[in-house]
């Protein structure tokens, strides 16, 4: 009995690896296929309370009108590799959020700026882990409670402004052999 049920969980496992990855994937209400990691990072940033502590992430940086569809979702762009849409571009400056922003993994990861300006609402994102983001160029992060930064290995990285994170202790850009503009003017680091 014992090899029968290692037989069938081994069958299972097989089973699971032989299917495509679309299968694992988030479908649109339109059809369109989206990477589940991609959608699952940022929908669980999405889905945490905003810096104002009365709504969500979601409804901070998309309006009232936030739902569970990535079509829907203000400053977010797509890009389709291999028939499913991966996240390109993620631009929430000034959104008034709040919480650690990972999205670690997201591989067709150009540009994200969650930057703010010392407007109403600005943004109040204690941690960022873009690591694996190997196609990561640019990273706007300023004015935000971050207290450590690690780029390694983010070859790609041609641009990363993370100045006024005046709680920034830890900044690690080794491997990041594209950057050509740092500005962490006003950081103790």
């Amino acid at each position: 009995m014992k090899h029968r049920l290692i037989a069938v969980g081994v069958c299972m496992a097989l089973i699971l690896c032989m299917l495509p990855a679309t299968a694992l994937a988030y479908t649109a209400p339109d059809s369109t296929v989206y990477n589940d990691h991609d959608y699952n990072a940022l929908k669980t940033f999405l889905d945490a309370t905003s810096a104002d502590g009365l709504t969500t992430n979601g409804v901070s940086a998309c309006g009232s009108d936030y739902s569970a569809d990535p079509a829907t979702w203000d400053g977010v762009t797509w890009v389709n590799v291999a028939g499913e849409m991966c996240v390109r571009t993620v631009n929430w400056q000034d959104d008034n959020l709040n919480g650690s922003l990972d999205l670690s993994g997201c591989t067709s990861l150009e540009h994200l700026n969650v930057m703010s300006f010392f407007t109403s609402a600005t943004n109040s994102i204690d941690s960022i882990n873009v690591s694996v983001c190997s196609a990561l160029k640019t990273l706007y992060c300023w004015s935000n409670p971050i207290t450590e930064l690690d780029l390694t290995g983010l070859a790609a990285l041609e641009v990363l402004d993370c100045a006024h994170c005046e709680n920034l202790a830890s900044l690690t850009i080794t491997g990041c052999s594209s950057l050509r503009v740092l500005n962490c003017d006003y950081d103790p680091v």
